[in-house]
């Protein structure tokens, strides 16, 4: 859905780690796991990954992450909702991964940047929404509380949690602003996904990344 691997002298930010594509009577009858035969193609590519995004907790867009998390970059870190931590946190992700609830951005607060500890980019969650599956379903949208007991095995165990989009500024030496890109893999318009024109006043943005679902 919007798996994408951003660069920058040589830092990369990936965003909702998801290459197994799963027929739809494994996913409704089976398990809902990664498929390595699909995913290690792309593995050569995350070694210089230090930041991955992930905008909500749906399989479609974090399925992959365990199996991927060993092949980042050793600083690499994982951001997304509170959601996302509780639902990996039996699996043994091998890199740490943040939750970003309590910082968020909307189009009337300006939010709170996370700062990447190598210094060399921040991450500006925005509070996002997700637009129902079909006409008035909208499957899976419970919002975890606590960590699960096991490691999610079926589609009922990603639940999507608080959805977000991103601001990511790559950062020179002296903390001032090179490049900004926007990310964002899931909205349901105005207002989900802004923020105050404040910030764009600081500094525009230079890419925006918009792979809707």
């Amino acid at each position: 859905v919007g798996c994408l691997r951003v660069s920058y002298k040589g830092v990369d930010v990936l965003s909702d780690p998801f290459w197994s594509y799963l027929p739809i009577g494994q996913l409704v009858f089976g398990d809902t796991l990664p498929d390595p035969a699909q995913v290690d193609p792309y593995l050569p590519e995350l070694a210089q990954v230090q930041t991955v995004l992930i905008g909500h907790n749906h399989y479609d867009h974090n399925l992959d992450l365990p199996y991927v998390a060993p092949h980042l970059h050793s600083d690499a870190v994982v951001v997304g909702s509170n959601t996302m931590v509780h639902t990996f946190a039996p699996s043994g992700i091998a890199r740490p991964m943040v939750g970003l609830n309590d910082t968020l951005a909307t189009v009337d607060e300006p939010g709170t940047w996370w700062v990447h500890p190598n210094g060399k980019l921040r991450v500006l969650p925005i509070l996002s929404g997700h637009p129902k599956q079909y006409l008035f379903i909208h499957l899976f949208r419970d919002v975890l509380q606590k960590d699960r007991d096991t490691p999610p095995e079926h589609i009922s165990d990603y639940q999507e949690g608080l959805t977000m989009a991103f601001l990511v500024d790559y950062l020179d030496e002296t903390g001032g602003i090179e490049r900004r890109i926007y990310f964002q893999t899931s909205s349901t318009g105005y207002p989900a996904g802004f923020f105050p024109q404040a910030i764009l006043d600081e500094h525009p943005g230079d890419v925006a990344l918009l792979p809707m679902d």
